[in-house]
Order: C-alpha cells, then sequence, then structure tokens
C-alpha cells in the first residue's frame, strides 16, 4: 500500500460484514466493519471475542422483526455487560476492542445508541431494559 494513497485505499476497502442470522457469530476479521443487522422474530448473535486491540466495529439495527440479543462473552464495558438488545431499527453501537489480559481481548462501547444493556442475566423481564417514557408524576 502506497503511503501517499492510504486514505484513498482504506476509503474503498470492503467495510461490511455480512449479519449471520438466528444463532449466528459475528467474526470480525477487519477495521472499520460494520454489520447491519436484520431479524425477523427473537433471534440472537454471539460476537467473536476481537483478536487484538484497535479494532472499530459498528452494529446497526437495518430491519426490526423483533428483538437481537447480542452476546459478547469478554463483555462490553467496563463492567464486562456480556448483552445487548437491538429492539429499533436504527439502534447502533459502536465498538473499539481493548486489551482485557495480555493476551485477551474484548470489545468496549464508544457510542451507544439506544440499545438496552440488560443486566449478565438472561431474564427479559421489562426491567432490564431503559424506559424511555416520560414520568407521569409531578415535579
Amino acid at each position: 500500500m502506497n503511503s501517499h494513497r492510504i486514505l484513498q485505499s482504506m476509503a474503498g476497502a470492503t467495510h461490511k460484514i455480512e449479519d449471520p442470522g438466528d444463532a449466528g457469530r459475528i467474526y470480525v476479521d477487519r477495521d472499520l466493519a460494520i454489520v447491519e443487522l436484520v431479524s425477523e422474530a427473537a433471534e440472537t448473535r454471539t460476537l467473536a471475542n476481537p483478536i487484538r486491540a484497535g479494532i472499530r466495529l459498528c452494529l446497526y439495527m437495518k430491519t426490526d422483526g423483533g428483538t437481537i440479543r447480542l452476546t459478547a462473552s469478554n463483555g462490553l464495558n467496563v463492567a464486562l455487560d456480556k448483552y445487548a438488545d437491538f429492539d429499533t431499527a436504527g439502534d447502533t453501537l459502536d465498538l473499539i476492542s481493548v486489551s482485557l489480559t495480555s493476551t485477551t481481548f474484548r470489545w468496549h462501547i464508544l457510542i451507544n445508541s439506544t440499545t438496552p444493556l440488560p443486566s449478565t442475566s438472561v431474564s427479559s423481564s421489562p426491567s432490564a431494559s431503559a424506559s424511555s417514557s416520560p414520568s407521569s408524576s409531578p415535579s
């Protein structure tokens, strides 16, 4: 790669990773990648652990046919929360890979655009999701 053309080369690269579908595993083999998630019902995806630090990934719910529960075994934040629910078209997580130990890596959320992070239990109770309804109590 010619150093004078690096930005043009990056702009022309393929950044899209195909959604593997229900119960599929998302393998990230490139930097600056995007996965456009499409659901037809309540579904799951597993995000493979990154292989190095510094990889950028965008997960975006393109089509909402039901909630997609994403699992990242090494966690998605400092609290090591392992789950994210994509339940509305447009839900987005921007992630970067970071070191967990000297030989293990995990994903870390840079930007969360309305994607609820339920507790680490697999419970689907309504209290596990963020609420966007205003309070009806007087202030």
